[in-house]
């Protein structure tokens, strides 16, 4: 018995080791291997190697974040070590180029240990994949067996909102949208308040999340009401309260400069006027992507929940389903005053959706 142990962990080992071998020649087959076998964590590694390769090699479209990105790594490049602590410390101070810690210390990190912009990328994106790939898995654990069987498929199509050349051209917010979720995920599996603590940490990574982090904490104080409906009439009264809410005065009551700078950047009128024009250059195809998966959701989750169809639930797609409604609220609160392509928190509700939809399958 302990020989055959022993054997299947060599064989494991071994297994690893040519698919290894198979990366150096023929990255794209050992990737195309490892995602076959998904379900065998010991071939997971070549996903993130695959990942740096592909971030190391970018080719960015025109016009794109990523020439931002490399203005800033070049300038940073240029900076002392006490002159860089000093842009990283003031990163609140209105003039910087990013109101966020996690860009500039990774980049000034890699530069003091003399990478390149494109080990940069590479770097980022295996940080990316990681954490693509820790959310899969948490999910997974979650999952019956049926589930994970029936729509293993489905799964993957929920996690990849931003796919991973996103995360390496856009970088800060689909990054930041990742780990946000998947610490969500840990709190909402768990139920442990340090992973709600953890989460916050996402607002270092892009200032943004912070709204999404304020519903998150609304979701925490719901869980001292018991009453099911009174929580989803406080649900409603929230996105009562969301309509009447004026970003602007409020922004003026906070007093934040980054938080004004923010929103000033993406309300200005020629801002959002460039941002309508790129969106008529976009592929019709493109077009029906960014609503198709939003409108799909607004309807099935309205299906599920009638007592007509009789589907079953838990406590765990309750909890998705509440959340769910939050962040459609903050969506909609936000298409009244950010363009289309902005207002990311739609995204939340895509993910969470999905999450919900995944969950409620699994049962019924």
């Amino acid at each position: 018995m302990i020989e055959s142990n022993k054997a299947r962990y060599f064989n494991r080992k071994n297994n690893k080791g040519i698919l290894i071998i198979l990366f150096f020649v023929s990255p794209l087959i050992a990737f195309f291997y490892a995602l076959k076998n998904f379900s065998k964590k010991n071939y997971q590694t070549i996903i993130p190697m695959f990942a740096f390769l592909y971030g190391f090699t970018f080719i960015p479209i025109e016009n794109s974040d990523y020439e931002r990105y490399l203005d800033y790594y070049q300038s940073l490049s240029n900076l002392n070590v006490n002159t860089a602590y000093d842009e990283i410390i003031n990163i609140y101070s209105s003039g910087v180029s990013f109101n966020d810690a996690y860009a500039p210390i990774l980049m000034y990190f890699i530069i003091l240990i003399g990478g390149s912009f494109h080990f940069f990328l590479g770097v980022q994106a295996i940080i990316y994949t990681y954490l693509l790939l820790s959310i899969i898995n948490l999910i997974i654990k979650k999952s019956t067996e049926n589930q994970r069987e029936k729509f293993f498929v489905f799964l993957i199509g929920c996690v990849f909102i931003y796919p991973l050349s996103s995360g390496i051209n856009n970088i800060r917010f689909p990054t930041a949208f990742l780990f946000f979720c998947y610490f969500l995920l840990k709190y909402l599996f768990s139920k442990n308040l340090k992973y709600i603590l953890i989460a916050g940490f996402s607002c270092f990574i892009h200032l943004a999340i912070i709204q999404a982090y304020a519903v998150l904490i609304l979701y925490y104080l719901l869980g001292y009401f018991k009453n099911y409906y009174l929580k989803i009439l406080i649900v409603f009264v929230f996105a009562i309260f969301l309509n009447t809410l004026n970003i602007f005065q409020f922004n003026e009551y906070v007093g934040n400069n980054a938080m004004n700078t923010k929103v000033e950047s993406y309300t200005n009128e020629n801002f959002i006027s460039n941002r309508e024009d790129h969106t008529q250059k976009w592929n019709w195809y493109i077009q029906i992507k960014q609503f198709a998966a939003y409108y799909f959701l607004l309807i099935t989750i309205l299906i599920t929940r009638l007592p007509l169809f009789k589907l079953k639930g838990s406590s765990l797609t309750d909890s998705l389903f509440i959340l769910s409604v939050l962040f459609l609220s903050l969506s909609l609160f936000n298409d009244t005053f950010l363009d289309s392509i902005s207002n990311r928190y739609r995204n939340f509700f895509v993910f969470l959706g999905l999450i919900y939809l995944y969950f409620t399958l699994g049962i019924n």
